[in-house]
């Protein structure tokens, strides 16, 4: 079995120095981006192995501690490792010998176990693991810069708008992508699947976002993933997600662009209800599937009736008068009839 890398997460100078040691001949030492491919015969090894968990959804494992590291080092070492994650080891040597027994008859014919590719120093790379992150690179699409142009060839958004039926007036900075907009004024901003009847958007990012009224969204503001029958006002770096169940209910999470979700985690801010680790485990075992049909539903409800009011208030005075005249006049025929 040939191996080409090892893996291993957060240990510290010395941890690291010891195993590199313990490798034999080394050629190069970096750091992981994170990013990784598999083949489909080693992903099917894995959904085999993890047949339990996945079909009872229940379980939490992470690549890297609990696939990469027990596939590319040793099991005193990978024991070691874990050790300092707080996990025992009897656990630890459990699960190491379960991921060797899923790999004991895998055949990789003349491919390598684990492997590294070099992106090289000038690669691009864009991190949205982060509050802030995901602003910076979102909002990277306004800029003139090679990368930046790089970004908007690679996700196909070009500046201005796209596959899109928008009345507002936007700018020559701002991204605005399958988007059904009546009226409003769009600067500095990037703006994805959004329906609404007047957006005024400076400096934010909206995604996936649903409204029957109007949208402010000032700098550094961010909506995901919101409903609303009404308006949607926002200050500035406000941060708003959308939360959905199976049934459709949208729970409403609160934030700030400033606002450091790792150090929040376990407090509950900007006047909502819960923590976000709460929110987080109360979805554990959450079908992602049935969620997704129950917001869009959501979706598609908040914009059909928008659409229904767009076309009522956009009929000539005379028409709209004539039809509650004829209206009122039905109504006293049946009262009368009645009588």
């Amino acid at each position: 079995r040939v191996q080409l890398a090892a893996q291993v997460e957060k240990v510290s100078y010395d941890t690291a120095t010891r195993l590199l040691a313990s490798f034999g001949d080394i050629k190069s030492v970096g750091t992981s981006l994170g990013s990784f491919s598999v083949t489909k015969e080693l992903l099917d090894v894995f959904l085999e192995g993890f047949s339990e968990e996945l079909s009872t959804k229940t379980g939490k494992l992470d690549s890297d501690p609990h696939l990469w590291m027990p596939l590319s080092v040793g099991e005193n070492e990978y024991v070691e490792l874990m050790g300092q994650k707080d996990v025992g080891a009897e656990e630890s040597r459990a699960h190491y010998k379960r991921v060797q027994k899923m790999m004991s008859s895998f055949d990789m014919g003349e491919k390598g176990l684990f492997g590294a590719v070099d992106v090289g120093g000038s690669a691009c790379w864009w991190d949205y693991g982060q509050l802030k992150w995901y602003q910076k690179y979102c909002l990277r699409l306004r800029d003139s810069d090679d990368e930046a142009q790089l970004m908007r060839k690679f996700y196909d958004i070009p500046l201005g708008t796209q596959a899109s039926s928008v009345g507002a007036s936007v700018d020559t900075m701002s991204c605005v992508s399958k988007c059904n907009i009546a009226s409003g004024c769009i600067t500095g901003s990037v703006l994805m699947d959004v329906d609404a009847e007047c957006v005024e958007a400076d400096g934010a990012i909206l995604v996936g976002v649903s409204a029957g009224g109007k949208v402010v969204a000032p700098k550094g503001a961010i909506v995901y993933n919101v409903t609303a029958p009404g308006d949607l006002i926002l200050t500035e770096k406000d941060v708003q997600v959308g939360v959905f169940n199976t049934k459709g209910a949208m729970k409403l999470m609160r934030s700030a662009s400033d606002v450091d979700g790792g150090k929040a985690w376990k407090k509950v801010v900007s006047g909502n209800e819960e923590s976000f680790e709460t929110i987080y485990k109360a979805n554990l075992t959450t079908d992602v599937s049935l969620v997704e049909t129950a917001s869009r539903a959501k979706h598609d409800e908040i914009r059909v009736e928008r659409k229904k009011k767009s076309l009522i208030l956009g009929l000539p005075p005379l028409v709209v008068a004539g039809a509650a005249v004829a209206l009122g006049a039905a109504i006293l025929f049946a009262v009368m009839k009645r009588r």
